[in-house]
């Protein structure tokens, strides 16, 4: 098996774990809110890290050219 096919079967657990790890990397009042709120106009950063390193996670394991990398 493909270290990218292992990957993408983990994807679900390994973008949580990137997520969790940087909200943690916030005040503990903004990681609440940004882990609870899910609506993208409400949560607008939240929204954009959760879709951006799902995004990342796709780039780095389609092995897409560093423009389309550095896009997500």
């Amino acid at each position: 098996m493909k270290l990218a096919n292992l990957l993408t079967q983990k994807k679900t657990q390994i973008v949580d774990r990137w997520i969790k790890l940087l909200y943690d990397s916030y005040p503990p009042q903004t990681a609440i809110f940004l882990k609870k709120e899910k609506d993208k106009f409400d949560n607008p950063v939240g929204y954009r890290i959760a879709r951006g390193l799902n995004e990342i996670f796709d780039a780095l394991v389609q092995e897409m050219e560093t423009e389309q990398l550095l896009a997500a």
